[in-house]
């Protein structure tokens, strides 16, 4: 096992990315386990195959790359997503998904839908995490 804490910190941002890759090529090759500290989001979603998100020394989350990334359980956790704070003012059950009204955020009304089959009540605070990739617009 490898422990490596923040090995790539004090390097410039090209360097950072090259050998990044190198690193990943080398445990792969070696098919060696390693714990990797790191405070670089994109940095630990490139290396991880497991990822432990900690915040003031508890585990916030554990997952895959992709499961950290799109399903984030706190704010803390979606440090790279926008975050909206609003009020739900209506949800409803759309087969395996819900869809809410989120009222109050500086860009009016959102509509959300989300997999989260929890009983929504209106008035209830909601706090969005939102990519902005994932992000898509309509004309009315």
């Amino acid at each position: 096992m490898l422990l490596l804490d923040e090995p790539l910190t004090a390097l410039d941002a090209k360097l950072r990315d090259v050998l990044r890759v190198e690193i990943d090529a080398l445990l792969r090759r070696l098919r060696m386990t390693a714990v990797y500290v790191t405070h670089d989001q994109a940095e630990a979603m490139a290396l991880g195959d497991r990822i432990v998100v900690m915040s003031q020394g508890q585990v916030a989350q554990v997952g895959r790359p992709r499961d950290i990334y799109f399903t984030p359980r706190s704010r803390i956790v979606a440090p790279g997503a926008g975050h909206v704070k609003g009020r739900v003012s209506s949800s409803f059950f759309l087969g395996d998904r819900t869809r809410l009204l989120v009222e109050g955020v500086s860009a009016g009304t959102l509509i959300v839908e989300t997999t989260d089959r929890r009983d929504w009540e209106p008035g209830q605070d909601v706090y969005l995490a939102i990519d902005p990739d994932a992000l898509l617009t309509l004309d009315r």
